[in-house]
């Protein structure tokens, strides 16, 4: 009878792990939409290692049922090759059960146009949602020809006290909290914001060996002598370039999403949005006090103001570009640093940092990315 009644405890524990793998992580699923395949991939991810969880469990109520101890037969699958090749089937199993779904959407047409509007359903749900969780005062504009209007609401921002902000409908959604939990918790990360030469001496510091003397050697690139550097067109202002989160980069050809949301953002210093957004702090994104750090010395610097937010996306809008080599070479070091995201992929030629640098000097939004 204790055999009996200790299997079904080990199966009733089981069960509500699985379960909480499987359905608990649906919100994640929605807001870290980039996994591999998207949302439904993720779901796919998840429901897979609820079924292996779930058959971990039930080898170990085997187990009791022959007379093993409850807690030692609840170790033996997690501790042994057996959990191992349990989750290394699990693995294949969902490779398989994704691939067959895409090659059964190739051959239906039905099945892709299906595909497709189910997952612009749930852009829309996602949307919506989002847009229900904003505690800020906000309007709904379309996407296309954004920049003249995000221009006006920052001239007359600059006035008023507050600063505008574009918030994509491919965004992640913000933090599900009470307006009084989300204004205590903008409170506290304002108050943690630390000197940005903080924060670029400790993201060099975590580097690897390798990658630290790439970025020592950046300072030994000089300017192609045979090469110009762009004289700035003072007369040109940022409205005059399109922001690159406005794009839905989903769609073939890319276009404008129909619609984002133009926020005003209760401070009239945008390298405050961080803490007010609570964005930041995911895998090796920034936290939301090093991003105020180094947003607040990038607009006190060059002018940027950051104007937008993405699918882990973070859009700055530049007036003062560095107008030198040296400047802008300078500039990409921290950039490389505060977006670390992208330093394993990058290429630390002469040609591809000269390409760059010079970039900088003509460029009037910066965009970084974090998955």
């Amino acid at each position: 009878m204790i055999r009996f009644i200790s299997a079904v405890a080990i199966l009733l524990v089981g069960g509500a792990l699985a379960s909480a793998v499987r359905f608990a992580p649906q919100y994640a699923a929605s807001r870290f939409s980039s996994f591999p395949g998207g949302m439904e991939r993720a779901r796919l991810r998840m429901a897979t290692m609820a079924g292996v969880l779930m058959s971990d469990f039930v080898f170990s109520a085997v187990l009791a049922l022959v007379g093993v101890e409850p807690w030692i037969a609840v170790i033996i699958p997690f501790m042994s090759p057996i959990g191992l090749i349990a989750l290394f089937a699990g693995v294949l199993i969902e490779e398989h059960i994704w691939e067959e779904r895409i090659r059964a959407a190739a051959r239906s047409p039905d099945a892709l146009a299906r595909l497709a509007a189910e997952q612009e359903a749930r852009k829309a749900k996602q949307w919506q949602t989002q847009i229900e969780r904003l505690k800020l005062e906000f309007t709904i504009v379309p996407g296309e020809g954004i920049e003249k209007r995000f221009a006006a609401l920052q001239r007359e921002g600059s006035v008023a006290g507050f600063s505008p902000l574009i918030l994509s409908p491919a965004a992640w959604l913000l933090p599900q909290m009470t307006r009084r939990q989300w204004i205590g918790a903008a409170r506290e990360t304002l108050k943690m914001r630390r000197p940005v030469e903080n924060f670029f001496e400790d993201a060099y510091r975590n580097l690897d060996r390798e990658t630290r003397d790439a970025l020592d050697a950046l300072s030994s690139v000089t300017p192609d002598p045979e090469l110009e550097l762009p004289q700035p067109v003072k007369e040109r202002t940022p409205v005059e370039e399109q922001m690159w989160t406005v794009f839905d980069l989903s769609k073939q050809p890319i276009e404008p999403f129909r619609e984002v949301a133009l926020l005003r953002i209760p401070t009239a210093r945008s390298w405050r949005i961080p803490a007010f957004l609570l964005y930041g702090g995911w895998n090796d994104a920034p936290s939301s006090e090093d991003m105020m750090a180094v947003a607040e010395h990038w607009h006190t610097r060059y002018g940027a103001d950051i104007c937008a937010i993405g699918s882990g996306t973070l859009e700055f809008r530049v007036s003062r570009p560095p107008t030198s080599f040296e400047d802008a070479l300078g500039l990409l070091r921290e950039q490389l640093l505060f977006c670390q995201e992208t330093l394993g992929d990058y290429q630390f030629s002469r040609e591809a940092i000269r390409s760059d640098v010079i970039a900088l000097t003509t460029s009037r939004h910066w965009v970084f990315w974090w998955d």
